[in-house]
């Protein structure tokens, strides 16, 4: 469970934790679950448990443009975290890069 305590690292820590850091932590948080879960045996159910935990719990937060905005506009991430060119056309127009 190194992911998780990872992203609660990043997310808890609060001299440089910012609203941008929120989506990309979880979408890498969910994709190194999703890539572990095919190794895993046992805990198998604990990974499905808090996949679903993530979208239930942070899923509205992908469509809200604030967070989109806030986490496209850092340095540190942009548009590496976003899957898909239209998605990422998407994201570039609700900044000033897509004007």
């Amino acid at each position: 469970m190194q992911p998780l305590a990872a992203a609660l690292d990043i997310l808890q820590s609060e001299p440089k934790c910012l609203l941008g850091y929120l989506l990309p932590t979880l979408v890498i948080l969910k994709t190194k679950l999703i890539n572990i879960q095919k190794d895993l045996k046992y805990v198998k159910p604990l990974t499905n448990a808090l996949l679903t935990g993530i979208d239930k719990r942070f899923g509205q937060f992908f469509d809200r443009n604030e967070f989109i905005v806030a986490a496209v506009t850092l340095p540190m991430f942009r548009l590496r975290c976003v899957d898909g060119d239209q998605t990422k056309t998407q994201y570039k127009e609700l900044t000033l890069w897509g004007k």
